[in-house]
């Protein structure tokens, strides 16, 4: 059967409408599919993907309301807006349109978007995070806060390595902090000076010196106190070194004559503490005591003639002396028994007999006998008794050691005496147990003496 010719002429006009093409199987699908309910995502498990999906593909944002999930949502706004670079997405849907709006300027690099944002806290947020982006002081200037100023240009500052952005900071304390903190991370003595005239500028020297371990960037700082402490702290003067230079300051405050008072401190200042410092200083009271202070400090014989009196010089070498465990110091006291005096000490505190060789019998003492004898307990040797000279002596300190370490074989091995000593060999050690039998009133230990008139005698407790 032949097609009618009114549907054949219908067919034509209809290619002619179209461009002379047949139409696609999409556009077949739509016009014979069933149409789509009004909620195309109702029936999806996962509706807010399926939202954000559409929106996405349709750039339709009042699909991206419809997202349960706030956080979601509103990054789906903010995709759109950035993708359209249209602000009006953030201002017409968004539930908060200050932070979209804060987010297209910083996708987009436009400081005129943070202008728009009505929120003055997110706005100057805005321009904080532009400036540091751009690394531009000049958008830190269009904040409204003044602290939020002063915050963005100290983290620019930080950030670029910039104290002349520092100085743009009109916050006092924030400006100091800047510089301060600058002067610490460049380790720059410039950025120092910025901080002149201000409460800031010694801790400013101060850690700068720790940074570089520098010293004359210690001396910078005006406030004596912590100079000090700064050159301790980076090694350039000892502990001992200023608590030396705090007494000599007392010191150089009694003197009488002003001048020698200013030179006196200035030499400190500069610590300048040699073993002449003393020299220029005539009267005699502050004198003694400026030696007495260097003297503890360097312990030098050198400047003992500097005390001018021989009481005062015979002291200062028996110091010497015994912080040296010099004998030939010793040596140089001029007072014979201050001289004795001195190798006696010296001898007890080495525990060294040899010393007490070099001291003899005086009038007044002993030293030799009474040197041995120390010598002998606080080394913890009696064979260091035998070199007393008197034998009642030696004897009496081997006794001393019998009865205190309860070992009376300290008097036995007491050797035997030549013959020349009196014809009486056993006489240092039939003493020694006598001494013995008269502390501890143990009469059984007379049978160890040798001599039988010691021995009646000791057995009868004469």
């Amino acid at each position: 059967m032949r097609p009618a010719l009114p549907l054949i002429v219908l067919l034509s006009l209809l290619l002619f409408l179209s461009g002379c093409s047949l139409p696609k199987p999409d556009f077949l699908k739509g016009i014979l599919a069933p149409s789509q309910p009004e909620d195309y995502c109702a029936n999806f498990v996962s509706k807010d993907d399926c939202y954000l999906q559409v929106a996405q593909e349709n750039q339709a944002p009042e699909f991206c309301k419809k997202i349960v999930d706030p956080p979601k949502s509103e990054q789906c706004l903010l995709g759109l807006a950035l993708s359209s670079k249209n602000r009006a997405l953030c201002n017409v849907y968004s539930s908060e349109p200050g932070k979209c709006l804060r987010q297209l300027a910083l996708a987009t690099n436009a400081v005129g978007v943070c202008a728009e944002i009505e929120d003055q806290n997110v706005s100057d947020d805005c321009y904080l995070a532009m400036a540091a982006k751009l690394s531009n002081p000049t958008t830190c200037l269009l904040a409204r806060s003044p602290a939020l100023k002063a915050d963005c240009l100290y983290i620019l500052a930080q950030q670029t390595n910039s104290p002349q952005a520092c100085t743009n900071i009109f916050v006092d304390a924030t400006r100091y902090k800047c510089l301060f903190d600058l002067s610490l991370k460049l380790a720059n003595p410039e950025v120092c000076k910025a901080l002149e005239a201000t409460y800031s500028v010694d801790d400013c020297w101060k850690g700068l010196a720790l940074a570089k371990k520098d010293s004359l960037a210690c001396d910078r700082i005006s406030e004596e106190t912590m100079r000090d402490a700064c050159h301790y702290e980076v090694g350039a003067v000892s502990g001992e070194t200023i608590a030396l230079k705090n007494d000599l300051a007392l010191l150089c405050a009694k003197l009488p004559e002003k001048s020698q008072a200013a030179a006196c401190q200035s030499r400190l200042s500069a610590y300048q503490i040699s073993a002449d410092f003393c020299s220029d200083i005539d009267s005699q009271p502050e004198r003694v005591e400026c030696l007495d202070k260097l003297n503890a400090f360097f312990v030098d014989a050198s400047l003992c003639p500097e005390y001018r009196t021989r009481d005062a010089m015979d002291a200062c070498f028996e110091f010497v002396a015994l912080q040296k465990s010099s004998l030939e110091t010793c040596k140089l006291v001029v007072d014979i028994p201050k001289e004795l005096s001195c190798i006696y000490k010296l001898a007890v505190k080495e525990k060294n007999p040899k010393h007490c060789a070099e001291t003899h019998v005086t009038d007044s003492f002993d030293y030799r006998n009474e040197c041995y004898k120390e010598v002998a307990f606080l080394s913890k040797q009696p064979r260091n008794c035998d070199f007393i000279y008197f034998r009642e002596k030696r004897a009496a300190c081997r006794a001393e050691f019998a009865v205190l370490d309860q070992n009376y074989a300290i008097c036995k091995e007491i050797p035997n005496e030549a013959l020349s000593d009196s014809n009486d060999p056993f006489f240092t050690r039939d003493y020694c147990f006598k001494s013995v039998v008269e502390t501890i009133r143990d009469k059984s230990l007379c049978d160890f003496i040798q001599d039988a008139k010691r021995k009646e005698a000791c057995q009868a407790g004469q």
